[in-house]
């Protein structure tokens, strides 16, 4: 449990059954120091953590290169970062050692730890002393013991092609060539998965032509991912001018990782946003707020003012990042734990927030932050999103099953609610380029298809996809009907929809829309593309250390 080793323990320790809504947060916090319990919908869990997918992004097409970079690291590099980790890794253990009798042993009179390698000859250990000429000039001589000597006095070489007794040549491998390529015509799916050992981000290819799709890459994180999301801001460059394809990940820890997809094989992020480390040892000299405290639980890219990011955390507070010079300039406080937030799609300075106190709030930040308005829902929050084919309607999903419809000039109203599972509602999507469309998935292990075009939801199917609970779902940006979905059992699905008849003939006949252009979009708002004076100059709030009050404290009997 190395990865979870920041998330603070749960008591009492003497449960030996515990019942809680098994969002990824949730479920791993408790994970991490009680792996044998229970679950409400899930039965009884393995003592060691499941492979899950517990989030999954998409990136448009031409939006990354062609051919990625590939990283190469010298011996230097590799010798650097080793001895970095070792370092690091010498430091934690003495922070949580206890001193004891038990470290005895390795430390010498004088107090010093002793030089491992001479005292057991380590130097030596491969090197035989009656062979001085193991070397030649085109390949390394064998020598030495194994398989009765028989290989004693014969030649290896690294390369087929630098072995002269090699008559037949490798041939470069055209296959493996053409899979490391991404193709105008290729999507890239990104998939935050944990395994037992790690958690990585997989990046996958898939291409709608062919309905074919595999793993490009992976990126290796340090810590459980609980959200991705995609942007082409380029750090570094403040006129926004130049575009990427980078990925932020929220984790359990609470900083937020930004990696560059266009290359392959980073042992690090390009950026970190925020500090490692909690509240409680922040400095009282540290007079703004700089990070956050606790996990990052959503992640909401300002499509229309690139260099925006917001980000949502069990700490009970959003932030909004300055990509452009890597900082926080807009805290907004919360009385609990921040589930999911949206920016608007096509006003930059409205954003949509969901919390665990069941209130939905509507937040203006062109000036003061100021509250536009707020919607008690009937649980606590899963998600918001804003309808972009209908800007005013909000969208929101609840742990009770729930699915409601808001409308941000109607305050204290709502347009429509509908109870679309039996269980927590934990994603949905909406797709990209036909109206009405909606995706549902939930705790019940069900996708769920509904049209909800002039607010009268209609149920359409249900669809039993048996990857266990499903955590995440998301509709392909550039294809109408596909949509990728993930679950408890670590499998991604990705489903066209216009295969169902009943998807097919209800949208039959209706046109495919094609989503707005970011830069038309910025212009209608009257805000100018990269201009965030209206961030900038703001002043921070000083850090105010306060404890998160949760209506399920005050239903223990409910959870436990």
């Amino acid at each position: 449990w190395r990865l979870y080793r920041v998330v603070p323990p749960l008591a009492p320790d003497s449960l030996e059954s515990i019942t809680l809504r098994a969002t990824p947060y949730n479920k791993f916090k408790v994970l991490a120091n009680h792996p044998k319990i229970t679950r409400e919908a899930g039965g009884v869990l393995s003592s060691l953590m499941p492979s899950v997918i517990s989030c999954v992004c998409w990136v448009k097409k031409s939006a990354s290169k062609e051919k990625p970079h590939q990283v190469k690291l010298t011996q230097d590099e590799i010798n650097t970062f080793v001895k970095d980790s070792e370092h690091q890794i010498k430091q934690h253990n003495l922070a949580t050692s206890c001193g004891g009798p038990s470290c005895d042993h390795v430390v010498n009179d004088q107090g010093s730890s002793p030089d491992i390698d001479k005292l057991y000859c380590l130097d030596h250990y491969d090197s035989d002393e009656d062979n001085d000429q193991s070397m030649d000039v085109d390949g390394v001589k064998m020598s030495g013991g194994g398989m009765g000597n028989s290989l004693t006095g014969l030649f290896y070489y690294s390369n087929n092609d630098d072995d002269p007794y090699v008559t037949l040549k490798e041939e470069d491998n055209d296959s493996d060539t053409d899979d490391h390529r991404i193709l105008p015509s290729d999507n890239l799916l990104l998939v935050g998965r944990a395994d037992e050992e790690y958690s990585h981000i997989e990046v996958k290819v898939y291409n709608e032509a062919t309905s074919h799709s595999y793993n490009h890459h992976e990126i290796m994180l340090n810590a459980y991912p609980l959200c991705l999301e995609w942007l082409d801001y380029h750090f570094g460059f403040s006129d926004g001018d130049k575009k990427g394809s980078f990925v932020a990940v929220g984790t359990m820890l609470p900083v937020i990782e930004l990696w560059d997809l266009d290359i392959v094989d980073a042992i690090e992020p390009q950026f970190i946003l925020g500090r490692n480390i909690s509240i409680k040892k922040m400095k009282v000299t540290d007079k703004v707020a700089v990070s956050h405290a606790d996990a990052v639980l959503c992640l909401s890219w300002n499509k229309l003012i690139r260099s925006v990011l917001a980000s949502g955390s069990a700490d009970c507070s959003v932030i909004v990042w300055d990509l452009s010079q890597g900082k926080c300039v807009v805290v907004i406080p919360h009385p609990d734990k921040v589930q999911s937030l949206c920016w608007h799609c096509y006003e930059p300075q409205l954003i949509a927030t969901g919390s665990f106190d069941k209130i939905v709030r509507v937040f203006d930040c062109s000036e003061d932050v100021k509250n536009c308005g707020q919607w008690k829902v009937s649980g606590e929050v899963e998600k918001v999103l804003w309808n972009h084919f209908l800007p005013n309607n909000l969208l929101v999903s609840t742990d009770d099953g729930m699915i409601h419809s808001i409308d941000r000039t109607q305050s204290h109203s709502k347009l429509f609610t509908v109870n679309a599972h039996h269980s927590s509602v934990s994603d949905f999507a909406l797709s990209c380029h036909l109206p009405g469309l909606l995706a549902t998935v939930s705790h019940d292990k069900a996708l769920k298809c509904w049209d909800i075009k002039d607010n009268k939801p209609v149920f359409l199917f249900t669809k039993e996809v048996h990857m266990g609970i499903l955590y995440c779902c998301s509709f392909c940006v550039d294809a109408a009907y596909t949509i990728a979905v993930g679950g408890a059992k670590g499998e991604v699905g990705l489903f066209n929809l216009q295969e169902n008849k009943t998807i097919c003939s209800h949208f039959e006949g209706q046109h495919l829309l094609q989503p707005q252009d970011d830069s038309s979009a910025s212009v209608n708002s009257g805000v100018a593309m990269g201009n965030i004076e209206w961030l900038t100059k703001r002043q921070l709030p000083p850090v105010v250390k306060r404890k998160c009050v949760s209506h399920r404290n005050k239903r223990k009997s409910k959870h436990h």
